[in-house]
């Protein structure tokens, strides 16, 4: 029964289409409705009848925009935003979604902010009415600041016994040095140790700003309604500032190495990273297929016989001769005028050098044995994800950072049909304009014998 399971899935995965074909059902599209308020603001939704509906208002404004004196100020920000407005103190902001049987979740990122919330149909405009007051009328009293600058001093302290993250910041710091791309999101410590509640108004005002604002609905809600509450909610904000932005100039990609000496380290952890498109360059398409054609290597895949694990690419085939790897994750990171791509893995300490010298190779290796037999079941797992878009949650997320980064939206037909029209010889042609000699930012961690083993195949 193991043995059909495993052939059936096998078959699915390597399910071949011609260039330019893709599945039946990834032709026909939901229609998303689009409209823009006086100020600025755009009002997207795409409706289905049904007892839910998801609202989320998307900022574009993150990490990116701050400066090194209020580092961390978005993702302080986010936090602030629960604790009470001038219209709901912190508990009764807790007890108006608990009425509702709200489900409320946010993000910061280093180019945006996202607020959502699953309510049943009948309570959309209070589920817009808490969000907008949240994201607008926070009173950011000076207990809360404090507190809150704990809670997040704490969370540094987190991520920072987090290797892969750790690791991933330590990258993008190489990268972007000289960019506010280059810092935390949650903020340097001493920047997050002297945020003030000027500082928070401060980056509202400059770029909480109609234009940088998208209002968003899917489920059964009217675009008539949603328009109508999102002018009665969000209406009134302001379409410019007296302020100028921060972070807007493009970040440029600069090869570098960061390490790290840590003789008490029980792995030997590493990330290799290329640059890579952004959201709205034409190759994005490629490097999304090139991470579904890769995807994460697992040294437990006779254990998830539903897991694209059990199908080998030549870089999983590579590492699958390496000793002692502990985690490995294939990873890209577009923004919103550059992108980085590569890997993150931790091994054990004698096998540092071998994984090295394999990431480092492998990004010619995409180039000269990719095949189409891998470039299929990339292909394959972008329809079936496509197919498997229904959560609301993850198509509001989906239309806004859209319209954010891209300026208008891509209907899944068609974003199926880019991803088909590459072959072989067309994902090559593109990623030699990306992968070369000496152009990778590295980070790596671990005891100094280990880094040298790294280094000496690095230089």
């Amino acid at each position: 029964m193991l043995r059909k399971i495993i052939r059936s899935i096998t078959n699915l995965q390597s399910l071949r289409w011609n260039k330019g074909e893709i599945p039946e059902n990834l032709k026909l599209n939901r229609e998303i409705k689009l409209s823009t308020l006086s100020n600025g603001v755009t009002v997207a939704s795409q409706y289905w009848e049904g007892p839910v509906a998801t609202l989320g208002i998307m900022i574009e404004a993150g990490s990116r925009n701050e400066t090194m004196s209020n580092s961390g100020v978005a993702h302080y920000l986010e936090h602030m935003h629960f604790r009470g407005t001038s219209k709901r103190d912190k508990n009764q902001l807790d007890l108006d979604v608990e009425s509702i049987g709200g489900a409320l979740n946010a993000y910061t990122s280093r180019d945006t902010t996202f607020f959502y919330m699953e309510v049943l149909k009948e309570n959309c405009a209070k589920g817009l009415d808490i969000i907008s007051d949240q994201l607008l009328n926070s009173t950011y009293l000076e207990e809360y600041i404090k507190e809150e600058r704990r809670v997040i001093l704490m969370e540094s302290e987190e991520v920072a016994k987090d290797m892969r993250e750790t690791l991933i910041e330590d990258a993008h710091y190489g990268c972007f040095r000289e960019h506010m791309l280059g810092q935390p999101i949650l903020g340097s410590i001493n920047a997050i140790k002297n945020i003030n509640k000027d500082k928070l108004k401060k980056f509202i005002s400059t770029h909480y700003l109609g234009p940088r604002i998208v209002v968003l609905g899917a489920g059964d809600i009217l675009h008539s309604q949603l328009m109508e509450m999102a002018e009665k909610f969000v209406g009134h904000v302001p379409s410019t500032s007296e302020f100028p932005f921060d972070g807007e100039h493009s970040a440029i990609f600069t090869p570098s190495l960061t390490q790290t000496k840590d003789e008490k380290a029980q792995y030997f952890h590493m990330a290799v990273f290329s640059s890579a498109p952004d959201w709205s360059d034409p190759d994005y398409w490629a490097f999304l297929l090139l991470q579904r054609i890769i995807e994460d290597y697992s040294t437990q895949k006779s254990l998830r016989i539903d897991s694209p694990d059990l199908i080998f690419n030549q870089l999983h085939k590579d590492l699958d001769k390496i000793q002692g790897i502990q985690n490995h994750n294939c990873l890209y990171f577009p923004y919103k005028d550059v992108g980085l791509f590569g890997h993150y893995i931790s091994v054990t300490h004698e096998s540092a050098g071998q994984a090295c010298k394999v990431l480092i190779d492998s990004f010619m290796k995409y180039v000269e044995k990719l095949d189409e037999t891998q470039v299929s079941r990339g292909k394959n797992r972008i329809y079936n994800e496509l197919l498997g878009l229904e959560l609301g949650s993850d198509i509001v997320m989906t239309i806004g950072s859209q319209l954010i980064y891209m300026k208008r939206l891509v209907p899944r037909s068609e974003i199926a049909k880019r991803i088909s029209e590459y072959d072989v010889k067309k994902l090559q042609e593109v990623f030699l304009k990306y992968f070369g000699p000496n152009k990778f930012g590295i980070a790596i961690r671990g005891p100094v014998k280990e880094l040298d083993k790294c280094l000496e195949y690095i230089s």
